[in-house]
């Protein structure tokens, strides 16, 4: 029986969609290579994809698909909602990306000599755009990788072989990196790595809270809320950051809407509470923090608040583990390679980075 995806044997195939792997994609479909994507998502984006607010009191994912446009339909970004240019390696992507409409420039959320930038008119538009012209596998979980000859065979729980490959490039999660990494070709030093990266990898989890349809701001508390910053970090209590999120560019919200991620530290301890009541610690922590910025007393019923998301694969944490001369790994004679955050800093532009590394390495090798 054939199970497989596609008839078609791939220069490369990439596991997952996230920024690192749609990045690593792009590049390599536009240097002549055959590649395809696969994730066990739905859609695109990873940490960096965007919620839709669905009748407003529902999450629903907003990179449906891969060729989806979502329009200004309100949403959030819950895990990372933009992205300092650290460098100027990626400046030439940077541009090509602002010349596509898919990202802008949000100086509220500058830091230092850092520009920010957001995706346009979601975090997801970026990897939609980024994939546009490779073939794309949502809902596909990856399970084992096998080297059979010269090529790749990825295979699912079921052990039926979905896609065939030369080479093949691993952007997930250090957990996830490491059970593909168990038992196949790749060196154990890897597979020591991504083990190691897990274990600096904490949970988090994240919700988003928007005035009460019935709460009526006179203009002296809409100007208030204006004038508050647009990312507030706290070093201590249950919320790590506030984002106005609202704010962004190209945000059609007519509610001031915030995404409030909480401390990792945190939801480590409460990593198995119910979702409500996490929802409602992080609104009470909000609106107390809120009524300290300004002379008027808000209510915690003058807002509402989703049920909190919980990444179980939070925010990676640079390890002495994983940091290294290289940001990503790459066998020529394995056809095997990774590219991801957890081999830096943990950041979007990590990932960026290990990911234009990777490519540049794959090129050269051509």
């Amino acid at each position: 029986m054939n199970t497989l995806l596609s008839e078609k044997q791939y220069d490369i195939a990439v596991i997952g969609a996230g920024i690192a792997g749609s990045y690593c994609a792009d590049r390599l479909q536009a240097a002549g290579l055959q590649v395809c994507i696969i994730d066990k998502s739905r859609g695109t984006g990873g940490r960096a994809s965007s919620k839709r607010l669905a009748n407003g009191n529902t999450l629903a994912h907003a990179g449906a698909s891969a060729h989806d446009n979502a329009g200004t339909a309100s949403s959030c970004e819950l895990g990372a909602p933009f992205f300092h240019l650290e460098s100027q390696q990626l400046l030439a992507s940077v541009d090509r990306w602002l010349a596509a409409g898919v990202i802008a420039p949000w100086p509220a959320a500058d830091q230092q000599n850092q520009s920010a930038f957001t995706g346009t008119p979601t975090m997801s538009a970026l990897t939609r755009h980024l994939i546009q012209h490779c073939d794309f596998f949502g809902s596909e979980k990856i399970s084992i990788i096998e080297r059979d000859g010269n090529a790749w065979r990825l295979l699912n729980d079921s052990y039926q072989c979905r896609i065939q490959a030369k080479r093949l490039i691993i952007t997930a999660p250090a957990a996830q990196s490491a059970i593909l990494l168990s038992g196949s070709a790749a060196p154990e030093a890897w597979l020591l790595d991504a083990h190691r990266a897990s274990l600096a990898c904490a949970p988090q989890w994240a919700t988003v809270v928007s005035h009460s349809s019935n709460l009526v701001l006179s203009q002296a508390e809409i100007d208030t809320l204006q004038a508050l910053p647009a990312v507030i970090e706290f070093k201590a209590g249950p919320i790590a950051r506030i984002i106005l999120d609202s704010q962004k560019p190209q945000r059609t919200s007519s509610q001031f809407q915030w995404v409030l991620q909480a401390d990792q530290g945190w939801s480590q301890r409460v990593i198995d509470a119910d979702n409500q009541w996490v929802s409602e610690q992080l609104m009470e922590v909000f609106t107390d923090w809120l009524n300290d910025q300004q002379d008027y007393r808000f209510e915690s019923a003058d807002f509402s608040c989703l049920p909190a998301h919980r990444w179980r694969l939070g925010r990676h944490h640079s390890s002495t583990a994983s940091a290294s001369l290289f940001d990503y790994r790459w066998s020529e004679a394995l056809g095997l390679a990774i590219a991801a955050d957890w081999l830096g800093e943990g950041s979007v532009y990590a990932a960026m980075q290990s990911a234009d590394n990777l490519v540049k390495a794959i090129l050269a090798s051509e």
